[in-house]
């Protein structure tokens, strides 16, 4: 008996702990959905930078926790026991890996990349998700469901995109399981799925937020920094592009929908005109990158760059009114304007009384006029299915309405506008005008809510 026991013994001590495959499969994101509590309350009122702290000690290293681990791993060597679903070491190994790949392929500092899609293309956007990990997978899975991605989260055809406004991590406690899923769809779509820098990636501000003490706990284990793997996360976030443009499905390669967390004129990198060349240069690639410096500025005369539209954040302690996914905003300077959230988390029910898990799809057609936007969402606190609401994109009216022209387009000059510094129109990073359309939007503003203060 003795014997036996030490044997045991033996094998516990050079036991690994238990690896994990990741997410690779939809099927293990709902099972990994399943078996983790979506609703962890923040440990303090503080919606602005709320505290998981009181279910992050469940993460800290005890000798029963160690013990019960090696046992898994002995059990897993032996295929007696699944392999984990997911950990902090497949973390680490998907920021690393990432990370290096695109580097290798250019992408570093800030830059930004074009989308030229085609009539058949489908281009999903996501808003900011915060952490909204089991809301992102049913949202994951209505795009199964759709045809849009595989059970294996590969996107189904080469003319689909999938776009992450940023601002993808902190305010939950599963920021690391989001951030997870969304590289598991950036590994299996290199080139269709993009993420761009929300200000959660930008400058460390992530370290403000959740994440940094996430880390601190979780995977203390896998850095003797400070803050454990953030060197990691840093080099992963500066691989991500400030901005997306996406041309029109026909050859005018003049006009272009833009993707930025930044408003036009809030940031002096994204003025249009000093990269309209590359803006408006037919490339054989689906998606191409360019590369931004302060100076930029291509030689030549520039063609005209018209950004009939654009998606960006919003500050919502200033700004923010209660939607239900997609906001149809003020013009600005001229372009159709829209937002979309999707963080139906515990943090902004309370703070936003925002409940829908939500994303759009954008549908090309010949002319910007008849390119349509369909809003799927649900409410989390409903046992239904998502609904799908469409509208054109640039008037914001109800599909079968013939879109009329905004009255940004009646009162546009004959010449595009161009981009320009924050300094010469300081007053859209501040109030904008609102815009009044001919027709109502099916996605109406009302008044500014006092309920909560996020970001």
């Amino acid at each position: 008996m003795l014997a036996v026991l030490i044997s045991i013994g033996a094998l516990l001590m050079v036991a690994p702990q238990p690896s994990a495959i990741g997410f690779t499969t939809i099927d293990d994101l709902v099972a990994y959905a399943k078996i983790t509590d979506e609703n962890i309350k923040s440990d303090t009122d503080d919606t602005i930078k709320p505290q998981f702290y009181n279910y992050y000690k469940n993460f800290i290293p005890t000798w029963r926790s160690r013990l019960q681990g090696k046992i898994i791993g002995l059990l897993t060597c032996v295929g007696l026991q699944r392999r984990p679903l997911w950990s902090p070491d497949f973390f680490k190994s998907q920021l690393n890996g990432l990370s290096a790949l695109r580097e290798s392929k250019g992408y570093k500092g800030d830059f930004i990349c074009k989308i030229a899609p085609t009539l058949q293309s489908k281009i999903i956007v996501f808003g900011n998700t915060q952490g909204a990990f089991h809301s992102l997978v049913r949202d994951i899975t209505k795009l199964k469901e759709l045809g849009i991605v595989d059970t294996s989260l590969k996107v189904t055809s080469p003319d689909h995109f999938i776009v992450f406004m940023g601002d993808v991590v902190s305010r939950s406690p599963y920021s690391m399981e989001t951030l997870s899923l969304v590289m598991s769809l950036m590994q299996a779509n290199p080139h269709n799925v993009l993420y761009l820098k929300g200000n959660h990636e930008t400058a460390d501000y992530w370290q403000e937020h959740s994440l940094k003490v996430e880390l601190q706990i979780r995977a203390a284990h896998l850095s003797s920094e400070t803050v454990p793997l953030a060197t990691d996360v840093d080099k992963f976030f500066s691989t991500l592009p400030l901005a997306i443009y996406i041309s029109n499905a026909t050859d005018t390669h003049q006009e272009f929908i833009r993707i930025s967390d930044s408003g036009r004129g809030q940031n002096s990198l994204l003025n249009e005109h000093r990269f309209a060349k590359f803006l408006t240069t037919k490339a054989g690639n689906k998606v191409t990158c360019l590369q931004l410096t302060e100076q930029q500025n291509e030689h030549g005369e520039q063609p005209p760059v018209d950004i009939k539209v654009i998606f960006k954040g919003e500050k919502k302690r200033e700004t923010f009114q209660p939607h239900t996914g997609l906001r149809l905003l003020p013009s600005d300077m001229g372009s159709t304007a829209w937002t979309i959230l999707s963080c139906p988390t515990p943090v902004y029910q309370k703070a936003l009384n925002f409940f829908y898990d939500a994303f759009v799809i954008l549908t090309p057609a010949a002319q910007f006029d008849d390119w349509k936007i369909t809003l799927y969402n649900r409410n989390v606190l409903e046992n239904k299915d998502f609904t799908a609401s469409t509208l054109y994109l640039i008037s914001g009216t109800q599909e079968g309405v013939r879109p009329p022209k905004t009255i940004a387009q009646q009162q546009a000059p004959s010449a595009p506008p161009t981009e320009t510094t924050p300094q010469e129109h300081p007053s859209q990073e501040t109030k904008p005008v609102p815009q009044q359309h001919p027709l109502k939007p099916a996605f109406e503003p009302i008044e500014t809510s006092k309920k909560g203060e996020v970001a």
